[in-house]
């Protein structure tokens, strides 16, 4: 799985958790304004991102690491021709077709997510 998420990424991962995340950028800060080089961080908030993945980004992403075809036309299957609605205390919403987002409480929904985001690693240098 390592060759498919980010190095950065601690997310719906074994042993990682915000923890994890936490104590490796302290260490790696730590080491650096020991050996006096700078130090920036870069910090963005993904909230409601499982709500806007787009698949078709997915599939790229995926095709770009050598997923196999028949995995990535699945994938492709599993997201498409989504319908959802809300219900709160026994009134349902209008039913609407789902555009966007990953299935949330799936069991492959959090590898995905993290295929999709994986691509962000590229943006930023690794420790």
């Amino acid at each position: 799985m390592d060759n498919l998420v980010g190095w950065g990424q601690h997310g719906f991962r074994p042993k990682y958790s915000t923890d994890s995340t936490i104590v490796e950028l302290v260490n790696e800060i730590s080491e650096r304004l020991e050996e006096k080089k700078e130090v920036a961080v870069y910090s963005c908030d993904l909230t409601a991102a499982f709500d806007l993945m787009r698949k078709e980004v997915l599939v790229d992403v995926m095709r770009e690491k050598g997923i196999v075809n028949y995995l990535i036309n699945i994938t492709h299957e599993y997201l498409k021709d989504r319908w959802g609605y809300v219900e709160v205390d026994g009134y349902k919403s209008c039913v609407i077709g789902i555009k966007s987002g990953c299935i949330q409480g799936s069991v492959i929904g959090p590898l995905l997510f993290n295929i999709y985001t994986s691509s962000l690693s590229r943006v930023v240098a690794p420790f």
